[in-house]
């Protein structure tokens, strides 16, 4: 068996689902191949794409996906065979994409972004295209124009979600509730606590301070989002002389060197840029504050520890804050005071602390990228019959 996994990028949540099943792919000896869709054929095209969503996050961002949303609604409503504006615009490098999936041969084309499935969609319509397909969403919602799409089956986070996806006329047969994709080589096995400061202390320089201290780590995505400064100061006014909070900035370098030079004083505080380290920084801190993304609130379930959702920078990412704290998986408040407050609580109200981390065990399946070829399987298996 051979797949195509195909991503674009817009911030790096989409690419990273893709590499969590790459690489489970890799460990299991199947074939698979990552491709950005949009840089495939032009690199400077998923440059622009990719600065237009870093430039609107946070300013029009919301708008536009409210009028997405309504637009999607309004067309889903007079059937699959009306297409969008998303439809008509990537359908252009769709043949393309069909000449790169018969030429490398594959048996089945696994999506993480809307912008694939659109082209697939249009193969699809056209007779162009008949191998196994599947759309992995990496959102707690169902994403403007995704019922416009028409691949074999969209995997969506939870079974919770399979009424609200009915209601956006996603068809019952087509929704797989598996999860989303996270590195299971990464996610699911702990470091202990200890052994994990240890490293990271080694690797970013950090002076030792008194045994016994609690770790606090922010992090704003791949993008650099959010006001931290004020966080950082809401946070650093409530823990105590050996504990330490670490900043994770992404790639926003901006944001890194405003934070090193007003926290420059501050012995418990540490501020990092983009890191591959995210894994052994969630095993060594003890509660982690980040923004409501998808990705990254999958990745924390998984990894067992206690989230508190920052500030939202989209309306997909406040569906996603709803999700996890109507199923205890997190905590969130209205004020960075409050949040450094809920934090304090998680660190030393053991019963408080271990119910999110029920709820987390619960709802989170560490074994999507398994689940997800599987059903590649099957679907394989199914047009071998028809």
């Amino acid at each position: 068996m051979k797949v195509l996994i195909l991503s674009v990028t817009t911030g790096e949540g989409h690419n990273s689902a893709a590499r969590a099943i790459k690489s489970y792919c890799t460990e299991n000896g199947i074939e698979s191949d990552f491709v950005d869709t949009i840089g495939a054929f032009s690199q400077s095209a998923a440059t622009m794409v990719s600065d237009i969503y870093v430039h609107s996050l946070g300013t029009i961002f919301k708008p536009i996906y409210k009028i997405g949303d309504w637009i999607s609604d309004g067309l889903s409503r007079l059937g699959r065979n009306v297409k969008s504006p998303v439809y008509t615009v990537n359908k252009i490098y769709a043949k393309k994409l069909l000449g790169m999936i018969e030429d490398g041969g594959y048996d089945a084309v696994i999506c993480c972004h809307l912008f694939p499935a659109e082209a697939i969609t249009y193969l699809k319509r056209k007779g162009l295209f008949k191998l196994p397909s599947i759309y992995v969403m990496t959102d707690y919602v169902c994403i403007p124009f995704v019922p416009e799409t028409e691949t074999d089956r969209v995997v969506i986070p939870h079974k919770d979600l399979t009424d609200h996806f009915l209601k956006k006329r996603i068809p019952a047969n087509e929704i797989a509730p598996i999860g989303i994709p996270v590195d299971e080589r990464k996610f699911t096995k702990r470091v202990d606590q200890e052994t994990a400061r240890n490293k990271i202390r080694k690797m970013y320089n950090i002076v030792p301070r008194d045994p016994g201290g609690k770790w606090y780590l922010l992090m704003s995505g791949s993008m650099g989002f959010g006001d931290l400064g004020k966080q950082i100061r809401a946070l650093l006014e409530q823990v105590n002389d050996n504990d330490r909070v670490i900043c994770v900035c992404g790639n926003n370098e901006k944001m890194r060197k405003s934070l090193s030079k007003q926290f420059m004083d501050c012995n418990a505080f540490t501020v990092l840029g983009y890191t591959n380290d995210v894994p052994l920084l969630m095993d060594a801190c003890d509660v982690l504050f980040t923004k409501p993304g998808g990705i990254t609130s999958t990745e924390a379930a998984v990894k067992n520890i206690p989230v508190i959702h920052t500030t939202a920078t989209a309306d997909l990412e406040e569906n996603n804050k709803r999700f996890f704290n109507s199923h205890g998986m997190s905590c969130s408040a209205e004020t960075v005071e409050m949040q450094a407050q809920i934090a304090m609580r998680l660190c030393h109200d053991m019963t408080f602390r271990q119910k999110m981390l029920d709820a987390q065990r619960q709802n989170a399946n560490p074994h999507v990228c398994r689940d997800i070829m599987l059903l590649i399987e099957q679907l394989i298996e199914e047009k071998k019959t028809v």
